[in-house]
């Protein structure tokens, strides 16, 4: 009886996989973009809130590496900003120009990839 209860009911209870891919097709410009906090950079020592890098239109800031080499991915908004961080968004490449204009923040190029 289990195993006709798991072939007619695993397939309503399996997480639908195509949706992502099907997202991404639909929306080809989505990107990441890796941006590194410069020595001279404004948002040293703020929080990613403080820093407004929580509410960017269109971007969402996934991950953070220390220049030390450590990554944190699980950010709150009191993650503190410190200088050589490489910071990795994700959205769409229209939106990026606004991280460039934010003084102290450059291209980590090598860390960009179209998704």
């Amino acid at each position: 009886m289990g195993l006709i209860y798991m072939l007619f009911a695993t397939p309503f209870m399996l997480k639908e996989r195509r949706g992502a891919v099907e997202d991404v097709m639909r929306n080809p410009r989505e990107y990441t973009v890796a941006v590194m906090v410069t020595e001279n950079a404004s948002i040293i020592g703020e929080t990613i809130l403080q820093a407004g890098l929580r509410g960017l239109e269109g971007l969402f800031l996934v991950e953070i590496t220390r220049a030390e080499g450590e990554c944190l991915n699980a950010l709150g908004p009191d993650t503190l900003i410190a200088a050589g961080d490489i910071m990795l968004f994700a959205g769409q490449v229209e939106t990026v120009n606004e991280l460039y204009q934010m003084q102290g923040l450059v291209p980590a190029a090598a860390d960009s990839r179209k998704i």
